[in-house]
């Protein structure tokens, strides 16, 4: 999925840091989007941004429709990219979303009325004051997924509650959501273009842009089993727990993929780990087998019940 930054605006004149174009800014990039508000009468920012409401006159910034804060293609090379790597996808990723905001707040190209209202906007300046009041975490919505011995799939999460009987630690409530993965320019000769092809300005003949991998399967948030196995790696692999990279397909992890059920997930792992240390120091002869007593703790959740052993 592609990436973004979840920025932290507000319209309070007194902490209000305006929007301002990033080093090299290339108004190329935003031709497309340009081309896109024009062709769809596009008239508020409302339809090209998510704006949440926060406390104290604070919103949250979000990617909203087709063409927004996401520089879509950006992403590929970071799931086994490295730390320097990395850095410089996530300057790339900050120069676009806050070229975006600039771009939206300050061309003559983009209706007064979306103008002037984002213009009345800007960053927090009391919020990430060490980094310019840019929010330093990249929104890596999806990255490494382990293969494990079993995986995670869309059939998996339309199962009836309680199929993982004694192997759940949990359970998940999302549906299925992917944004944009991939994005691609089709011309009337037949060529193409994929990844980053925001600047369509070079192109003088007519073409069709297809954003590619969003999916909005608006499911019931009924809840669904989170089996162990989740966690693991193949068995011959080095033995580990990974709550953050479950085994799971790509439509799978659009299901698990929120901060909850990984919180979830990685209790379960602490718990394990926990206990397998303690059956370990038992297994050898340490007196007692570990500080602190085990006991097996039952949790009903919507009508199953969950069994852990917890250290307490």
């Amino acid at each position: 999925m592609a990436y973004t930054f979840r920025v932290c605006i507000t319209n309070r004149s007194l902490i209000r840091v305006p929007f301002v174009s990033p080093e090299g800014y290339n108004r190329s990039d935003f031709e497309l989007l340009s081309r896109f508000i024009n062709a769809s009468a596009i008239t508020k920012v409302d339809q090209l941004i998510w704006r949440f409401a926060l406390p104290d006159g604070k919103f949250d910034v979000c990617n909203y429709g087709p063409l927004s804060t996401m520089p879509v293609g950006l992403q590929w090379a970071w799931p086994g990219g490295s730390a320097a790597t990395r850095q410089v996808i996530w300057q790339q990723h900050k120069d676009y979303v806050s070229g975006f905001l600039y771009f939206l707040a300050n061309d003559p190209a983009v209706p007064e009325s979306i103008r002037s209202d984002l213009s009345t906007f800007g960053l927090c300046g009391d919020e990430f004051e060490k980094t310019n009041h840019w929010p330093p975490q990249l929104y890596v919505r999806e990255s490494r997924r382990v293969l494990g011995d079993r995986i995670f799939t869309y059939h998996d999460r339309l199962k009836p509650l309680g199929w993982g009987g004694d192997t759940t630690v949990g359970l998940g409530a999302f549906w299925f959501d992917s944004v944009v993965v991939d994005r691609s320019v089709y011309t009337s000769s037949g060529s193409t273009a994929h990844g980053r092809v925001q600047d369509t300005s070079s192109i003088s003949e007519r073409v069709r842009v297809y954003n590619e991998g969003n999916y909005n399967a608006y499911s019931p948030h009924t809840p669904f089993d989170l089996p162990y196995w989740l966690l693991l790696p193949r068995s011959e692999d080095v033995a580990m727990f990974l709550p953050n990279n479950p085994s799971s397909s790509h439509v799978g992890f659009s299901s698990l993929r929120l901060e909850p059920t990984m919180m979830i997930l990685g209790q379960a792992a602490v718990s394990y780990c926990c206990c397998s240390m303690c059956e370990q120091l038992a297994s050898e002869g340490v007196a007692g087998g570990c500080p602190n007593h085990i006991r097996t703790f039952a949790v009903s959740v919507v009508g199953i019940v969950v069994l852990l052993d917890l250290i307490v």
